[in-house]
């Protein structure tokens, strides 16, 4: 498996759980919905975090924080292969 690959298997455990949030109303504050149907450049977690950090409950932050240092933990490991 390379980089890219369980990154972005980490960006659809994203993207799902912000989904189920928000279905469940649990992100009780006015956000851009393109997050919930996006994921690139401009919509991403860290463009998330950077945007309503504030406005997270503590799970919610040490859900977003734990996928973000994963991802920066993949990057940054050299044992996994990257298609780059």
């Amino acid at each position: 498996m390379t980089k890219e690959k369980i990154e972005n298997q980490l960006n659809i455990i994203w993207q799902t759980w912000l989904v189920y949030e928000d279905k469940k109303n649990r992100l009780s504050f006015d956000y851009d919905e393109n997050f919930l149907l996006k994921f690139n450049m401009d919509y991403n977690t860290e463009m998330f975090l950077s945007n309503y950090y504030d406005k997270l409950t503590d799970s919610q932050k040490q859900f977003a924080n734990n996928i973000l240092q994963t991802m920066v933990e993949i990057q940054n490991h050299d044992n996994i292969p990257s298609n780059q």
